[in-house]
C-alpha cells in the first residue's frame, strides 16, 4: 500500500491518520526487521551489518555490501552504554550497506566511540569520525574527516553530527560525482589502545515536501536493504521510511517553520529607533515553537540597548550578510548582546552580524559588554558569525560541553577608545571555568588588543585560525592549579595549523603562542612578526613542541627574544604548585630572521631557581638561521641534567654569516689586517657542537709575498694562503672546527690557490667558546700597490 502525501490543506485529523496508517504498516514487519532498523546504530547490538579493516586500508569503504566481511577482529563488550564492539590499536570500522545520495535531499549521520584504555601520550593517539564518498559503481572517490580527537578514558562517548547532501545545505557537500556514502570511524594507536565503537547511525534529514508547496522524494528506500546482503527486509526499510516522510511532513504542515525579525510587529530594520523589546519578543516566539525553532534576522539593522536571553535548547539564530544587531547607544549597554546562564543547549549562531558600541566600562572578560556569554550550555555552534567593535569579550563560554566556534570574523576587540590602555584579559574568544572539549576552529582575529583566543578548558582543539595584529598573546592558555578555573586542571589541548602574523606587547607578553598547561601540543603553526616570543612553554609537563615556523620574532627587541622559549618562571599567574618542567619536547622546528632580531632560537629559562629544573627535556631536529645571540641557550637552571634523560642533538643551522657575507672586501695594507669577521656567539656551539667556515676571494700584484690567513679565537694563521713575488689568483680556505668541551677543540681544514692545495691541518686547539669567538679573515702585501680581497665569509653552525 502507497500511503499518500500530506496536502497543505489536510486537517489534523486527516494528517494524523496519514501517520498512523505509516506506522501501522511499519508494524507488520516482524521482529527480525526491528533488530535490523537498530543494527544501524550499534555494532553492539548487530555486528553482521558491520565490516572493518584492521590494516586500516581505505579499501573497505569501497564496493558492494555482499562483498564485506563481517567485523570480527574486535570483541564485543558490555560498558557503561550497552553493549559496543572494541578494537586494539588502529583500524576502520564502517556499515556494510552503502547509502544512496539523491538530489534535493539532506542526509544524516551520528559517531559515537569512547576509549577503554589510552597510553601515555603527550600528542595521543585520535579517533577519526569520516566520511567515504561513493561513485554509481561503489568505487571509493574520496573521504573528508568530519572530527578527530584524542579521546581519551575520561572523556566518555564522544557524539558528533553532521549533515551531507550533493545539492542543498549542509555541513558537507558531496563530490559533484558521488552517489553513495558510507560513515566511518578510524581508530589510530597501538596495542595499549582500545577503542569502544558505541554507534554508526544514518538517517534522512529533509527533502520532502516543505510548506509552499514543494515537492520532494517522499518516498525513500533504505539503501542499505537495497544491497544484497540484506535484501529479504527491504519491505521493512520502505515502511520505516514512509513512516518518517509522514512525520516530516506533518511538522511541515502543522508548525511555523521559523520567526522573521522584521515581520514582529514594531520592527525597524532602518537602524532608527531601538528594536530591544521585538528582538526579546521574536526570541520568545522562536523559543515556543513546537519543533524547528528558527528566529531569522534576514535583512535590515536592528538596534538594540540591553541583554538578549537565551533560556530554551535547540534554537537556531540565523542571520544574512547586510542584516545586523548594533548597539542602540554609546553607554556602557546592552552588557552582552546574546546571554544565557543555562538551558539553551543546542544553540546555534549563523551569519550573524553583531556590533558593538565601542564603550569603555571598568571591568575584565567577566563584567566588560561581550558579543555572546553563554554559561552552561552544551553542544552550541556558533559559526559564520563577524563580531566587531566591542569593549568586551567577542565570545565568552562557560562550564559548556563541546562548543564549536568556527569560520566567524572577530576584529576591533578590546579596544579602548582614545588609544587607552585595554582592559585586562579581555580577549576575542574566552573559554574556561569548567568548559571542556572546546572546538575553536578556522576564524579569522585582527585588531583584537588582548588575545584572540584565552583558552581555559580541556581537552579542546585550537585550529586553522589566522591572526593578525594582536596585543598580548595571540593563543593563550593556563590552568595547572585548577582552583583557579572553577576546579577544573586545564590539560590535553592541541593548537595546530593557526597562523598569526603580528603580536605587540600591551602589558608583559607579545607572544604569538603563550601555554602554560599539561599535555598539550603546539604543532604545525606559523608565527610571523612576533612581538616578543614566537612561542612561549612551560610551567606545566609534556609539552610538545613540533613542526613550527617561526620568522622575524622580537619585533619589540627584548633582551630574551626568542622563536620558542620553554621557561620555568614562578612569576606566571595561577601556576605556581605542583612539579613543572618534565617531559618538554620542542623538535622539528624552523626559527629564521632576515632582520637579526631575534636574540635566541631556543631559550631553556629556569629564572636560575633551584628547585625548579627539567627534566627528560627533548631539544632535537630543529633549524635556525638568522638567529641574533644562540641558536640554543639556557641559563644555568634550565642547563641538560647531568643523569642523560634531557636530550639536545641534531639541531642545526641552515647558514649565518656576517652581515656583509657576499660583499667583497679588499686589503692592501702591508701589516696584517682584518677584511671580514664574524663573532661566534657565547656558548653558541655547545659543549660538542661545531663550525663550519668557507672563505675565499682573490690576490693580485707581483712585487712581493701576499697572504690571505682565517683566524679562529684570536689563533693567528690557523690557515694561511701564501702568493709569493710574480703569483696572482683566487684563493679559498675550508676549514671544520668541533669543540670537544667548551675550551678545547679539533680543528681541520685546506687551503687552495688556484687548484693547488697550500696547506692543510689538523690539530687540536683551547678557545673558550663559551665566550664569543671571533672569526677572522685577514690580508697582508708587501707593497701596497698589491691587494688581497676577501669575497666572501660563510659560518654554518653544526649542532
Amino acid at each position: 500500500m502507497t500511503i499518500p502525501d500530506i496536502a497543505d490543506g489536510d486537517s489534523g485529523a486527516v494528517v494524523r491518520a496519514k501517520i498512523n496508517a505509516a506506522f501501522a504498516k511499519a508494524n507488520l514487519v516482524d521482529s527480525k526487521a526491528d533488530l535490523l532498523i537498530y543494527a544501524e546504530e550499534s555494532p553492539g547490538d548487530a555486528l553482521s551489518f558491520f565490516t572493518e579493516s584492521m590494516l586500516s586500508s581505505t579499501s573497505v569503504l569501497a564496493g558492494e555490501a555482499a562483498s564485506k566481511a563481517i567485523a570480527s577482529s574486535g570483541s564485543l563488550v558490555t560498558n557503561l552504554e550497552g553493549k559496543s564492539y572494541r578494537l586494539i590499536g588502529s583500524g576502520i570500522v564502517t556499515q556494510r550497506a552503502t547509502r544512496r545520495l539523491r538530489n534535493q535531499a539532506v542526509y544524516a549521520a551520528r559517531w559515537g566511540a569512547s576509549r577503554d584504555a589510552m597510553p601515555a601520550d603527550p600528542v595521543g593517539d585520535t579517533v577519526r569520525y569520516g566520511i567515504a564518498w561513493l561513485a554509481a559503481d561503489k568505487s571509493l572517490i574520496s573521504t573528508t574527516t568530519v572530527d578527530e580527537y584524542n579521546i581519551l578514558p575520561a572523556t566518555g562517548v564522544r557524539v558528533v553530527t553532521a549533515t551531507v547532501s550533493r545539492d542543498m545545505d549542509a555541513d558537507y557537500t558531496a563530490p559533484s560525482n558521488a552517489r553513495y556514502w558510507r560513515p566511518y570511524v578510524q581508530t589510530f594507536g597501538g596495542a595499549g589502545t582500545t577503542t569502544d565503537i558505541e554507534f554508526i547511525d544514518v538517517w534522512k534529514s529533509s527533502g520532502l515536501p516543505g510548506p509552499k508547496g514543494d515537492t520532494g522524494d517522499v518516498t525513500v528506500e533504505l539503501e542499505a536493504l537495497r544491497d544484497e546482503a540484506v535484501q529479504a527486509y527491504v519491505d521493512a526499510g520502505e515502511a520505516r521510511d514512509e513512516a518518517e516522510a509522514a512525520r516530516d511532513l506533518a511538522v511541515a504542515a502543522s508548525e511555523t517553520h521559523a520567526i522573521y525579525v522584521s515581520l514582529m510587529p514594531g520592527a525597524d530594520p532602518t537602524g532608527v529607533t531601538d528594536n530591544h523589546t521585538v528582538l526579546e519578543d521574536a526570541i520568545a516566539a522562536a523559543e515556543a515553537l513546537p519543533v524547528g525553532k528558527r528566529l531569522l534576522i534576514v535583512d535590515g539593522i536592528y538596534k538594540n540597548s540591553d541583554r538578549l536571553t537565551v533560556s530554551a535548547s535547540d534554537l537556531e539564530i540565523r542571520g544574512k550578510p547586510g542584516a545586523a544587531i548594533v548597539a542602540a547607544t554609546s553607554t556602557y549597554a546592552p552588557d552582552h548582546v546574546f546571554a544565557s546562564s543555562g538551558g539553551a543547549d543546542r544553540l546555534q549562531l549563523i551569519n550573524l552580524t553583531l556590533t558593538g558600541n565601542g564603550s569603555d566600562p571598568v571591568g575584565d572578560h567577566g563584567t566588560a559588554p561581550q558579543a555572546v556569554y553563554l554559561a552552561g550550555c552544551d553542544d552550541v555552534v556558533i559559526k559564520g558569525c563577524t563580531l566587531h567593535n566591542f569593549m568586551g569579550t567577542g565570545i565568552a563560554l562557560v562550564n559548556c560541553l563541546r562548543p564549536r566556534v568556527r569560520n566567524n570574523r572577530l576584529h576591533d576587540i578590546g579596544q579602548l577608545v582614545d588609544g587607552a590602555t585595554p582592559r585586562n584579559a579581555v580577549p576575542a574568544i574566552w573559554a574556561g571555568l569548567g568548559s571542556r572539549y572546546v572546538k575553536i576552529q578556522n576564524n579569522y582575529f585582527h585588531d583584537c588588543r588582548w588575545s584572540a583566543v584565552f583558552l581555559f578548558s580541556d581537552e579542546s582543539i585550537v585550529s586553522g585560525n589566522t591572526c593578525t595584529f594582536i596585543g598580548e598573546s595571540a593563543f593563550y592558555s593556563e590552568g595547572v592549579d585548577p582552583t583557579g578555573n572553577g576546579g577544573v586542571e586545564v590539560r590535553h589541548n592541541q593548537f595546530t595549523n593557526n597562523t598569526v602574523n603580528g603580536t605587540y606587547i600591551v602589558d608583559m607578553s607579545a607572544c604569538g603562542f603563550e601555554i602554560l598547561t599539561h599535555d598539550t601540543a603546539v604543532s604545525d603553526n606559523t608565527v610571523v612578526n612576533a612581538g616578543t616570543h614566537g612561542i612561549a612553554v612551560g610551567i606545566a609537563n609534556k609539552i610538545l613542541v613540533a613542526d613550527n615556523i617561526v620568522r622575524a620574532c622580537n619585533v619589540e627587541d627584548v633582551s630574551n627574544g626568542s622563536a620558542i622559549i620553554a621557561t620555568l618562571s614562578s612569576s606566571v599567574y595561577n601556576a605556581t604548585s605542583g612539579s613543572i618542567g618534565d617531559q618538554i619536547t620542542i623538535t622539528g622546528n624552523v626559527a629564521y630572521d632576515e632582520r637579526g632580531l631575534c636574540r635566541y632560537g631556543i631559550y631553556l629559562n629556569s629564572n636560575d631557581l633551584p628547585s625548579r629544573v627539567f627534566s627528560r627535556l627533548n631539544v632535537s631536529d630543529n633549524s635556525f638561521a638568522g638567529i641574533a645571540t644562540a641558536d640554543i641557550y639556557a641559563d644555568a637552571g634550565a642547563a641538560p641534567n647531568a643523569d642523560g634523560r634531557d636530550v639536545i642533538k641534531n639541531n642545526s643551522a641552515w647558514l649565518d654569516q656576517s652581515l656583509d657575507g657576499y660583499l667583497a672586501a679588499t686589503t692592501s695594507a702591508t701589516s696584517e689586517t682584518a677584511i671580514k669577521s664574524y663573532s661566534v656567539p657565547a656558548s653558541s656551539m655547545r659543549e660538542r657542537g661545531g663550525i663550519r667556515v668557507t672563505a675565499g676571494g682573490s690576490i693580485t700584484g707581483s712585487a712581493g709575498n701576499k697572504y690571505a690567513r682565517l683566524q679562529f679565537g684570536g689563533f693567528a694563521g690557523f690557515m694561511t694562503v701564501a702568493a709569493t713575488s710574480g703569483q696572482a689568483g683566487n684563493w679559498h680556505i675550508e676549514a671544520l672546527i668541533i669543540n670537544r668541551g667548551y675550551n678545547s677543540q679539533i680543528v681541520s681544514g685546506r687551503a687552495f690557490f688556484g687548484n693547488a692545495v697550500v696547506d692543510n691541518q689538523r690539530a687540536t686547539k683551547t678557545i673558550n667558546t663559551s665566550s664569543a669567538a671571533l672569526v677572522q679573515v685577514t690580508g697582508q702585501v708587501a707593497n701596497a700597490a698589491d691587494a688581497v680581497t676577501c669575497d666572501y665569509l660563510i659560518v654554518e653552525r653544526i649542532n
